[in-house]
């Protein structure tokens, strides 16, 4: 005779830790969608104010020669955007790091955190890269485009400064985007200068983790990862930085490049509007991009802004160009993408489950998983690493 054995019953403390995991889940997602709607709101009431047959008309004059001219451009900013993750990680390959960045830009977009940050490491397995080594590439290109990000609006307002005069607008917004940059830069250089510093800041980031997620973070050992985080990324940083920071500013300019490409294709002379003030406008809103969509509607409505004020006569035209830089770089990457990530996942198929199961579950599979390519979801250690 067989007896069945009948499991434990759920202890008081797993279904506490199970609720509040679910009421986070929740939350984050209702958060999620408020963002998404009062995106999409302000974009729809952005697209009502627009003359779409003057926006037509102005697309219409773009030639065969114009839009090969801009696809070479799209090229030239896909390679510049993922040339950083390629000086990160020597391993990689500026091939592999275009074919990842291309992927995560769809992952991203149509599946649930932390979907790519799976896809990332599950590609990076599958081309034989430490899973380490590619931790430490990830996190050194996320905190330094950053740091670019919002140092952009400082290097506009310097370029406007220069080539044209002292406008308020823009020295506002570099000076709290300055601060922001500066912020970010001094906790790299603390972290990679000495451990004392990084366990320092990763205990910190850990005790406010600590407090959202009780049950999965552990300061302690968030001190101790960014200790061996350090140890990793500080001779990379030494070496590279000065080069992602290079390829970085260049992926800024080629979209300047591009932009005013299409305002000279669709009749807005340099009289009106200069390649100047078209750099230091688009560096002026570049934090904006870090809104949902790259910050579309947002970003264009204020481009539109300051352009206009600068001299810019034709709203449409200028709209118009806004229009074709969007579908060349938001649209066109996607697709991209696509055909990326589905070239890599047949090639790659057990690599790929992990991907499937962080779209389906919303959990990372744990680090030994991944090296095994076996789609193992975490249930949320202590130890969970930042």
């Amino acid at each position: 005779m067989t007896h069945e054995v009948t499991p434990p019953p759920a202890t008081e403390e797993a279904t506490d830790r199970d609720s509040r995991r679910m009421l986070r889940r929740a939350l984050v997602m209702l958060i999620k969608l408020a963002i998404a709607v009062v995106a999409c709101r302000f974009l729809l009431s952005f697209i009502r104010g627009v003359n779409w047959e003057q926006i037509g008309a102005a697309m219409s004059q773009l030639t065969a020669t114009q839009v090969a001219a801009l696809l070479v451009l799209v090229a030239i900013r896909q390679t510049d955007n993922a040339a950083p993750m390629a000086l990160f990680i020597s391993e990689l390959g500026l091939r592999h790091a275009v074919t990842g960045d291309l992927s995560a830009i769809l992952v991203s977009t149509v599946a649930p955190p932390p979907t790519d940050t799976v896809m990332r490491f599950s590609m990076f397995k599958s081309w034989d890269i430490d899973v380490s080594h590619g931790a430490v590439g990830v996190s050194l290109n996320t905190v330094t485009y950053y740091a670019v990000r919002f140092a952009a609006p400082v290097l506009g307002f310097l370029l406007l400064l220069f080539a044209e005069g002292y406008d308020s607008t823009y020295a506002a917004v570099a000076v709290f985007s300055g601060l922001v940059a500066v912020a970010i830069a001094v906790t790299l250089i603390l972290v990679v200068r000495a451990d004392r510093f990084a366990a320092a800041i990763g205990r910190l980031g850990g005790r406010i983790g600590h407090r959202f997620r009780p049950d999965q973070v552990d300061p302690e050992h968030w001190a101790e990862v960014m200790v061996k985080f350090r140890s990793t990324a500080a001779d990379t940083l030494r070496a590279k930085w000065a080069w992602a920071l290079l390829t970085m500013v260049g992926l800024l300019v080629v979209d300047a490049i591009f932009l005013t490409a299409t305002m000279r294709f669709m009749g807005i002379p340099s009289a009106e509007l200069t390649f100047a003030e078209i750099l230091a406008g688009y560096l002026c809103a570049y934090p904006l991009t870090a809104l949902p969509f790259a910050g579309l509607g947002v970003l264009d409505a204020a481009l539109i802004a300051l352009y206009t004020e600068r001299g810019a006569s034709d709203e449409a035209t200028v709209l118009a160009a806004l229009l074709v830089w969007r579908l060349a770089t938001v649209l066109l990457p996607l697709l991209l993408g696509l055909v990326a990530f589905t070239l890599w996942r047949r090639a790659n198929p057990a690599e790929a489950a992990n991907v499937r199961a962080a779209a389906a579950t919303g959990e990372v599979p744990e680090a030994d998983d991944l090296a095994r390519g076996t789609a193992q979801p975490s249930q949320g250690a202590a130890g969970t690493d930042p």
